[in-house]
């Protein structure tokens, strides 16, 4: 007896099954259940119906995740969040640069050694500076949010700036300590 093997492929087993004239074993294999795509909308809407609208906004409260994922979306949320940063810095700094006009400005009755003097106006000068790059790099942000251009965002190093910032902070509060306040004489009564 010569007996040849012929292998059925799944594509051609699949594709016999298709056929209208073998829906019977189809059904008789797989039963009435299809899982095309039309079943899982189905699916999905009848799960929805279910679950409706739960979300109550006036019930939820904000925590820093909720920063945090308005942060990594770089959605509208969080450029507002930006934008009242710019603001609190652009405060801070037009307060700062009035406090640096004061000390360069002689003081009534008061004796204050120009080296300490001096000290105090270039860590005030080098906090202004900080700010101001804070601030740019904010708007920078702010902007390329705006274009959607999130990697570029992404790219921005607020690390370093942050550990800057407070390095400056920090060295501006210290020299305030040593040489401020503390060190001017009053001339009069």
């Amino acid at each position: 007896m010569d007996v040849e093997l012929i292998h059925w492929g799944d594509s051609d087993f699949n594709d016999w099954m298709s056929k209208s004239r073998f829906s019977g074993k189809r059904h008789y294999f797989f039963g009435e259940l299809e899982l095309d795509l039309e079943w899982f909308k189905t699916q999905f809407e009848k799960q929805m119906v279910g679950v409706g609208e739960k979300f109550d906004s006036s019930l939820h409260t904000e925590t820093n995740v909720d920063a945090e994922v308005h942060a990594l979306l770089g959605d509208k949320t969080f450029m507002c969040q930006i934008t009242k940063w710019i603001e609190k810095l652009e405060e801070g700094l037009s307060d700062l640069k009035d406090a640096i006009k004061d000390l360069n400005s002689p003081i009534p009755y008061i004796e204050w050694n120009e080296k300490d003097k001096s000290k105090v106006v270039k860590a005030a000068e080098s906090l202004k500076d900080v700010i101001v790059e804070m601030k740019v790099k904010l708007k920078q942000t702010r902007e390329l949010l705006a274009e959607k251009n999130f990697s570029e965002a992404q790219s921005i190093d607020w690390l370093a700036a942050h550990e800057r910032f407070h390095k400056t902070f920090d060295a501006y509060g210290k020299v305030v300590r040593e040489s401020g306040t503390t060190k001017m004489k009053c001339t009069t009564e």
